[in-house]
């Protein structure tokens, strides 16, 4: 059987655009959830190609550093074997109406006290501000506890510093873009 990194890069985007999103229809028809762009196909919103990846592991904890809405919580927590551990520094309200058993929000800084709980993690989205600060510290703390997984970044083409942060990456690494976000979405192999 194919690797999870090779399986993630050999899809394509008729298999992800043909995933069934009724799951989370209630979530963003009768709340505040934000809809518009959770039902994109790929290439446009990166949703399905982490719900695909949610499949692709079984009985694991995966992260999601970035909240938000909780929309990337809600498509990695698509495979319920999985427990969803997402991290953000600011509630919104939306995650009120979010109430999956195998997902949880925390109102934390990931980088502080977590590290256990990274490690264990095979996979890591990491979508936060976009402007670089984070995203070099989250990386170089990965590379600190010699964290191995991968981590898939969005927004890598947004703007320049997302730029210089992309190219600025040593280990292995692929743009998934066409699969993923518009503005850009990595796969890096830690």
């Amino acid at each position: 059987m194919k690797n999870v990194l090779q399986q993630i890069l050999d899809i394509d985007n008729n298999y992800l655009d043909n995933i069934d999103l009724n799951l989370y229809m209630p979530y963003t028809q009768q709340h505040d959830v934000p809809k518009h762009w959770f039902y994109e196909k790929s290439g446009q919103e990166h949703y399905r190609l982490l719900i695909y990846i949610s499949y692709l592991y079984e009985n694991q904890t995966l992260l999601d550093v970035g909240t938000y809405h909780g929309s990337s919580a809600l498509a990695l927590g698509m495979n319920s074997s999985n427990q969803i551990k997402s991290f953000d520094l600011i509630r919104q309200p939306e995650l009120n109406y979010i109430n999956e058993s195998n997902i949880e929000f925390k109102l934390e800084n990931i980088l502080e006290n977590n590290d256990e709980l990274i490690l264990s993690a095979p996979f890591i989205m990491l979508d936060t501000d976009h402007e670089g600060p984070f995203e070099y510290a989250f990386y170089n703390h990965l590379k600190k506890i010699n964290y191995t997984g991968l981590l898939l970044l969005d927004d890598i083409n947004l703007n320049e510093p997302m730029k210089e942060f992309w190219n600025h990456i040593t280990e292995e690494k692929y743009e998934l873009t066409s699969k993923g976000h518009w503005s850009g979405t990595g796969i890096v192999k830690m």
